[in-house]
């Protein structure tokens, strides 16, 4: 695997943890609510 291969996968992986990380966080707070 080329490097900027590797960089473009890891970035993917990433973004996806963040939006999830976020829609949990989203739906932690309505319960508060």
């Amino acid at each position: 695997m080329k490097l900027d291969e590797l960089i473009k996968t890891n970035q993917n992986s990433l973004e996806k943890n963040l939006n999830q990380d976020v829609m949990t966080n989203m739906n932690s707070e309505k319960h508060l609510i």
